[in-house]
């Protein structure tokens, strides 16, 4: 019995209609596919059949649910609805989420859980579409590994030409993910991102840092906005943050530099300042254009939690030192 002949599996998208550009972009790619179908409530007309039903009897059709999360749909009560019923039918869910919405996900669906398939928004609807189908394309790869029931029985050994016909295809398709990426980072919107990422992790610090002025550590602030700078201490022991561009448009040649270093007033009320460290790190982003990626001049890659997390360890450490030992 070949491929074909077998029973498909469906995929269950959840979307609002205003996402019907994407909804569109799915239902094309997987034309003609080996081993999934998409249900597409919509586009599924039953005369005299409750929408209610036609949602609860698909659901139970499915073997995944793909709830398309952006900010046409998220506070959609459908898609609510449905996600809620799946996950009362232990259907799998794998969303394909807008980036910029993580901080509001609530209820089943939360920033706190594995979301591997994320797309960056864009002004630009073909520049957004193009990274949201990469993300689906991404998340179907997944699927045909987890799902694909034929595996057992197909041959083992490919031929060398089978070989090199996959990897002509995952070579094209990894090509492309990184050329939009490419794209991305060599765009104003590439830019207006880097800044929103570190404007987002100066005011994150600040809260911490406000956190821990309350158990009694004085804690010194000050802040710039040309260029972004964040300088703050506590004790003698200071850090300042700063983002520098290159050029106005594009991140080439862009930095995040931190430093690290101790300030002491002399007698004669004069600074003298002790430079301990100082970090360089460029903006990047993830396959999908997901932002609030940075990497080092060792080529490290670090999230700006990791980053926020070294700086005030690193402040709290040397000052508790320096407060026992005149103790």
């Amino acid at each position: 019995m070949t491929i074909e002949e077998k029973t498909k599996l469906f995929l269950f998208i959840s979307y609002s209609n205003n996402d019907i550009e994407k909804v569109n972009l799915i239902k094309k790619e997987l034309e003609d596919h080996f081993l999934f179908e998409p249900i597409i409530i919509a586009s599924n007309r039953e005369a005299l059949k409750p929408l209610v039903v036609k949602v609860t009897e698909g659901i139970h059709k499915s073997t995944v649910i793909i709830p398309i999360l952006t900010t046409n749909s998220i506070s959609t009560q459908w898609i609510n609805q449905e996600i809620g019923y799946a996950m009362g039918t232990y259907k799998k869910l794998y969303p394909i989420v807008e980036s910029s919405l993580l901080n509001q996900l609530k209820g089943f669906i939360h920033k706190e859980i594995d979301l591997p398939y994320k797309y960056q928004d864009n002004p630009d609807k073909k520049i957004e579409n193009e990274g949201f189908l990469n993300s689906f394309r991404i998340l179907l790869v997944d699927l045909e590994k987890e799902f694909n029931p034929y595996k057992k029985i197909e041959p083992t050994k490919k031929t060398d030409f089978e070989k090199s016909l996959e990897k002509v295809k995952e070579t094209n398709i990894k090509s492309k993910i990184l050329e939009e990426k490419r794209k991305f980072l060599g765009s104003y919107q590439g830019v207006n991102a880097a800044l929103k990422t570190v404007l987002d992790m100066f005011n994150d610090l600040k809260q911490k840092l406000d956190i821990i002025g309350k158990n009694e550590l004085e804690i010194f602030k000050k802040e710039q906005h040309n260029p972004p700078t964040l300088e703050f201490g506590s004790f003698g022991y200071f850090c300042t943050i700063t983002w520098e561009l290159k050029w106005a448009d594009i991140l080439d040649g862009a930095e995040l530099i931190i430093v690290y270093f101790k300030k002491k007033f002399t007698a004669q009320s004069e600074k003298r300042i002790q430079i301990i460290k100082k970090e360089q790190y460029t903006f990047d982003a993830t396959d999908n254009s997901e932002i609030g990626k940075w990497i080092n001049t060792d080529k490290k890659i670090y999230t700006s939690e990791q980053i926020e997390s070294e700086l005030i360890t690193w402040l709290v450490d040397n000052v508790s030192d320096a407060k026992l030992n005149l103790s």
